[in-house]
This record gives structure tokens, sequence and C-alpha cells, in this order.
């Protein structure tokens, strides 16, 4: 049976073959801290970065997750684009959004700012 592609009629959220999606969360710190704990380790196991070539090192992009998680309130709307903790960091998903997926944010950022202004700039 053949894999399932992108313009197949029943679209599913599957890895390609041999692969992993990464969804990580919760707080903001701890997303940004296991990326850049993934990047540094990518470039201290580099045998030779000085030799490699400048496009054979990695950029921090690279090691975006997939998907994130960030814990909100639904009731009272905090953490979607308010920065909110709960005692385990600091959530904010719109900041999460533009930050891992800057791509989604016109889409979220016009939602969101059917509810409040984004105060998690300032």
């Amino acid at each position: 049976m053949e894999e399932e592609t992108i313009t197949s009629k029943h679209h599913t959220c599957r890895p390609p073959k041999g692969m992993t999606y990464l969804t990580i969360g919760q707080d903001f710190m701890s997303i940004y801290n296991y990326i850049l704990a993934q990047y540094n380790a990518t470039l201290h196991s580099m045998s030779s970065l000085l030799s490699s070539s400048i496009s054979a090192i990695p950029i921090l992009a690279d090691f975006y997750p997939a998907a994130v998680m960030v814990y909100t309130d639904l009731e009272s709307l905090q953490g979607l684009n308010q920065p909110i903790d709960y005692g385990s960091g600091v959530g904010c998903l719109f900041r999460v959004l533009y930050t891992y997926f800057v791509y989604l944010v016109d889409f979220f950022s016009f939602i969101l700012l059917l509810f409040c202004s984004p105060i998690c700039f300032r």
C-alpha cells in the first residue's frame, strides 16, 4: 500500500517515513531552552566547524519543533495574547506562534485581536 501524500483526498498529519515530528511545551522559556540545547549540541558535535562550508552549519530555526503546547485559560483568555504564569513558567500562545511559527501569525493575530490587544509584545 502506498503512503498517502499531501495531495491525497484524505489528509493526515504524519511525518515522512523514518522521521518523527516533535511537539514540545509548555512555557516559552522551556521551549526556547530545549531548542537552544539541541542547536548547541549539534554545533559541538560537528567534527570541524571551521572547515565546514557555511551552508553545512545549521541555523537555530532548523531545530524548531513541529508543534507546541501552551497553557491557556479559555474562560478568561489569559495566556492567548497576554503572558500568564500558572507556576510552571510564563506562557503566551501568540508570542510562541510569533517566535516559532511566524507564518501562522497573520491568521491567529486576526482572531486574537478580536478579543484584546496583544500586550505580550510591549
